[in-house]
């Protein structure tokens, strides 16, 4: 009878061993998916961040265009100079029909740059700077860019749309304002 207890214990000793080789499989299996699972949302939330910086460089780009648009120019009021038409996709000529410089046309030239590269102004019209250096940067991205447009669907409503692109991801962002004319006094 002693022989028998034995090898029921054996048998039992070899089934817990396959029980237990066959839990870490599974365990090990689970772990591998969690790993998986998060690199899956580190690189999500890179994404993520990267379109929040890209979200406050369009932000920072149409406090830039307003900076512009509230210096003082030859013949234009503040706040009155455009990059494009009412239709906000065509350009507004450099020069009027005359031959002379049209000083509603927000120029490249009428824009502080905001990094330590050349303000420019791409086909579409939008006027933008680009930088590579992370310390120049808004975000402390290594590629970072910032390009808006002005226009004016009518007389007193302005339009600014600012993008921004962090590190290959773009955000858009545009605002609206009304424009009050009051009299001016006269003393």
């Amino acid at each position: 009878m002693g022989h028998a207890v034995n090898r029921d214990q054996s048998a039992q000793a070899g089934f817990a061993m396959v029980i237990i080789l066959g839990l870490l499989m599974v365990l090990t299996i689970m772990g591998s998916l969690a790993v998986y699972s998060v690199r899956g949302e580190v690189t999500h939330t890179g994404r993520d961040a990267n379109h929040s910086k890209a979200q406050l460089v369009a932000e920072s780009a149409i406090n830039w265009a307003l900076g512009a648009l509230a210096k003082e120019r030859p013949n234009v009021l503040a706040f009155t100079a455009a990059t494009h038409a009412g239709n906000g996709t065509e350009q507004l000529p450099d020069n009027l029909e005359n031959g002379e410089t049209n000083n509603r046309k927000l120029h490249t030239g009428d824009v502080t740059p905001i990094y330590s590269t050349k303000v420019r102004a791409d086909h579409d019209g939008w006027i933008y700077q680009e930088t590579d250096d992370s310390k120049m940067s808004l975000t402390g991205a290594t590629s970072e860019s910032i390009a808006f447009k002005v226009w004016f669907p009518n007389d007193s409503t302005i339009r600014v749309s600012g993008k921004g692109t962090v590190q290959g991801i773009s955000s858009q962002v545009e605002m609206t304002g009304t424009l009050k004319y009051d009299p001016a006094t006269l003393k």
